[in-house]
């Protein structure tokens, strides 16, 4: 019998061994497991390693991402992982060579260990648990397959013990504490140690060199979390606050309270909330037409914000800082109350948010105005598709007696590593008119090279201010790319980016071009510093002409018990809205930090903002602001610290024609008691030297405690 040949042919050859290389990479990248295992015995939260978790799965190979990526790590660590019916329990065993070397005080960063959970497993968000050497505890969330960081206040606890051959950390998470899934039993999950001597940052699972990745985190196989029964949160606030010329302390009270109906679906409430905890926003000075973007610190508004986009908006319908907004007069318009209610639906996710403010009168200016009581709605639905990509809808608005102002958009986000897009469209209608914007974010990076591209187009007459941010209107296309460094000479990583684009303002007559290039470098030791120049074709006030601008900043190293940051930007030309004139301006900021044993912590800031005159004059006098910030800070244990600041500002009001000068200074006691429980005392002092009756002299002191209960 014979047997038949068959030759293969060419294209039959390569596609068996593409297929054969892909799964051998596949294999070779394959992300580590871990067993969850269940556990009866509950281990006692202090850092001591007792026999408790002798039972729990524990995993010791951990891997440089830096300074050596891909190296193993110089220090032993040891992981141990186990959960019973009520939490989830971490703990890490960090060994040292020299016990000298570990960076342990309150004043200071010290060395660390993190856990990362993806409890959904959708390989774009997840939860951070941070525990430092000197036992302040640090927690997160992270969205957008790990490039975004948003705040997170979640219920856990943790202990921290120093040995002679290093340290230990026990971390204790409830799962009424998280999100989840309850039909799935594999979660995402990392684990990470910082060491501050060697600049070194190790995980257990191996990423790029471009930087931590949801999607590349390990797995927790076996996880079955309980269904929780009744988890109810009562959030309750009092205080006692003293004005300035007040004779009796004025008491107020709030309430916050949250639900859980379903392990993903949480219901908050809020009413006559106090956010009295949150520091005041620095003094600035804008030359710009545009005004300043502000951080969300409010934890009502925090909680799980990147429901409503707030991570991939290129066009910003949802600003949370416009509710309880402050007024031209510094007046913040109350809220009476709000109800937040977020989900998760197998590929759904899902958000809705209401709040009311109260009617508002003010008068700091000589002209009385009124903010009318306003209702907020926001609403977010998106799904999850192809594999860590979503798409979205988006709404958000704002109606009062006076104005109706609504917008929603339709958006996409498409993530195949190393390349993400991100694609917007969006309506909005303000009164009678409206307006239409759309935008398109792309970026491709690798470990050699990275690849930027911003396109957008915003109509005229497009408004999402009432609930949302919108300033610049126009068109535009900016792309920018260059190459990444790591490991390279004395960097550690850097980059240089060249970057070139078009731009048309509406109120413009015609396109602008700027082209640049900018860099950023850290050094092995910890300094850094990154810098920029651009040259540019310009319209302004209809009006074209050239200008350049340049920028540099460099600090040195973090860990040292002083630390010297300083920075400068230069701008040939532009037009100055402050003043109403064509000139050059400039900014330069220095700054000293250092601390004072385990316990204190000292620093200074000063900046200048100089406003040239045409034909480059400037009058000190008139045309310096200067801004001073000095802090000291009392750290008495992790959970108690007291926080002296100042600022003093000095500079020349150009609609009143003379010399400002504003003084805020303030103490903040803050103990948190129990997770979640705080007792804070306050003190604030502010003072301006406005003429007559628009001179601004306060004095605030509160007295504020909260306290959770969980039933």
């Amino acid at each position: 019998m014979s047997r038949l040949a068959v030759s293969p042919s060419p294209r039959c050859v390569f596609l068996l061994v593409l297929c054969i290389s892909a799964a051998r990479s596949a294999h070779a990248a394959a992300p580590p497991e871990i067993e969850a295992r269940r556990n009866v015995r509950a281990p006692v939260i202090d850092g001591v390693l007792e026999e408790a978790w002798h039972d729990a799965a524990s995993v010791t190979e951990f891997i440089q991402r830096q300074p050596g990526h891909g190296s193993p790590a110089s220090e032993s660590t040891a992981v141990w992982v186990m959960y019973d019916d009520e939490h989830l329990y971490v703990a890490f065993r960090c060994a040292v060579r020299d016990i000298a070397t570990v960076h342990a005080r309150l004043t200071e960063t010290a060395d660390a260990v993190q856990v990362f959970l993806d409890t959904f497993d959708d390989d774009a968000t997840c939860y951070g648990f941070s525990v430092r050497a000197s036992g302040t505890e640090y927690d997160y969330r992270m969205t957008d397959n790990g490039r975004w960081t948003e705040e997170w206040d979640g219920v856990w606890r943790s202990g921290v013990k120093r040995y002679d051959w290093g340290w230990s950390a026990e971390i204790a998470i409830p799962f009424k504490a998280l999100r989840y899934d309850v039909k799935r039993d594999r979660w995402g999950i990392d684990f990470s140690r910082t060491t501050i001597a060697s600049n070194e940052r190790t995980f257990w699972s191996s990423y790029e060199k471009t930087g931590f990745r949801v999607s590349q985190m390990g797995s927790l196989v076996g996880i079955r979390p309980p269904r929780p029964g009744l988890h109810l949160e009562v959030y309750p606030v009092g205080l006692a606050r003293v004005e300035e010329g007040s004779l009796w302390p004025m008491p107020a009270a709030g309430l916050d309270l949250s639900w859980l109906p379903a392990p993903a679906v949480n219901l908050q409430l809020t009413t006559f909330p106090d956010f009295a905890e949150i520091e005041a926003d620095p003094y600035r000075v804008n030359l710009t037409r545009y005004e300043f973007w502000l951080d969300e610190r409010r934890p009502f508004f925090v909680e799980a914000q990147e429901t409503f986009g707030t991570g991939y908006q290129p066009i910003r319908l949802f600003y949370s800082r416009r509710i309880g907004r402050a007024l031209s007069d510094n007046t913040v318009v109350p809220i009476l109350g709000g109800a937040k209610l977020t989900g998760r639906f197998g590929t759904y996710t899902t958000g809705g948010l209401v709040s009311v403010t109260r009617r508002t009168e003010y008068d700091r200016y000589g002209t009385p105005g009124v903010e009318p009581a306003s209702l907020f709605s926001v609403f977010s639905l998106r799904r999850s598709v192809l594999a860590g990509s979503e798409v979205g809808l988006v709404y958000a608005g704002k109606d009062n007696e006076s104005s109706h102002n609504h917008a929603a958009g339709l958006d996409a986000v498409l993530r195949f590593e190393p390349f993400t897009a991100k694609l917007f469209g969006a309506a909005s209608r303000h009164g009678d008119s409206l307006g239409s914007g759309l935008a398109l974010r792309a970026d491709h990076r690798t470990q050699h090279y990275a690849t930027y591209l911003n396109a957008r187009r915003i109509d005229p007459l497009f408004n999402a201010n009432g609930a949302g941010y919108t300033g610049w209107r126009g068109q535009e296309v900016y792309l920018s790319t260059g190459p990444q460094l790591y490991n390279s000479g004395p960097f550690q990583q850097g980059n240089v980016q060249f970057n070139g684009g078009l731009e048309r303002v509406w109120d413009e007559p015609g396109w602008t071009w700027t082209s640049g290039f900018s860099g950023y470098g850290q050094l092995h030791d910890r300094s850094y510093f990154t810098g920029w120049a651009d040259l540019g074709r310009k319209w302004e006030e209809d009006t074209l002409y050239t200008n350049w601008s340049a920028g540099l900043h460099a600090s040195t190293d973090y860990s040292r018990p002083v630390q010297v940051y300083a920075s400068g930007s230069w701008t040939s030309l532009a037009y100055n809205y402050r003043r109403a004139v064509f000139a050059p301006n400039a900014s330069a900021t220095a700054g000293l930090s250092g601390r004072a044993g385990d316990h204190f912590a000292l620093g200074i800031e000063a900046e200048a903002i100089l406003e040239f005159r045409p034909g480059h004059e400037l009058q000190p006098r008139e045309d310096v602001t200067l801004i001073l910030s000095p802090e000291c800070g009392v750290h008495f244990t992790p959970k108690m610290q007291l926080i002296l600041r100042g600022e003093a500002a000095f500079g020349y009001d150009p609609h009143g024609h003379q010399r400002y000068r504003s003084y805020r200074g303030g103490a903040l006691y803050q103990w948190t008691f129990r997770p979640r429980s705080t007792l804070h005392l306050a003190y604030d002092q502010a003072a301006d030297n406005s003429p007559g009756e628009l001179a601004l002299a306060s004095r605030t002191s509160v007295v504020k405690l909260r306290y959770l209960f969980v039933f």
